[in-house]
């Protein structure tokens, strides 16, 4: 028994040598823990889902925050219209009476412009609270997303560690 458990020992290196030599074996690459999760994070359907969800919760800040700008409006047209005006002059001093017609027609281009800018001074703090409720609806949706990146354990070990509210 004793004579075999050394011939395993010898041939094993002696047989990883001449393969390492040949080029047979190649070193298993190791990834670090950081790139892994890295990797996990961005290719995880579930997660990227959940930050796009985050992503439209979020864009309900800026448009409540648009209450306080002010609002411009801006209108413009144009068009042609033709103008056809018949004259009719009678000469009666004179027998028999004499008609001239006269036609006189014209093309018209016709342009308007027009702006209107608004600003609202007083909304019944309409837009505070839409602002609030915003920001409330985007600390709400980030709240469930962190306890879900949080293991376990780190939320035992954490609450255990901060101090009671009594």
């Amino acid at each position: 028994m004793r004579g075999r458990a050394l011939q395993t020992c010898l041939w094993g290196p002696l047989l990883w040598a001449v393969l390492s030599a040949v080029g047979g074996v190649v070193p298993a690459r190791s990834d670090t823990l950081e790139w892994a999760l890295v990797q996990a994070y961005q290719n995880n359907p579930s997660l990227n889902a959940q930050r796009a969800a985050l992503r439209s919760v979020d864009e309900n800040v800026p448009q409540a925050l648009s209450g306080y700008r002010p609002k411009l409006s801006v209108t413009a047209s144009g068009g042609f219209n033709y103008f056809n005006q018949l004259n009719k002059t009678e000469n009666q001093s004179v027998f028999p009476h004499i008609v001239n017609y006269a036609s006189v027609g014209e093309d018209l281009g016709t342009r308007q412009f027009g702006a209107t800018a608004t600003q609202t001074l007083y909304n019944g703090f309409q837009t505070a609270n839409r602002t609030r409720q915003a920001e409330s609806q985007v600390a709400g949706a980030r709240l469930p997303q962190a306890r879900r990146r949080a293991p376990r354990y780190w939320r035992r070990c954490t609450a255990s560690t901060l101090p009671s509210s009594r």
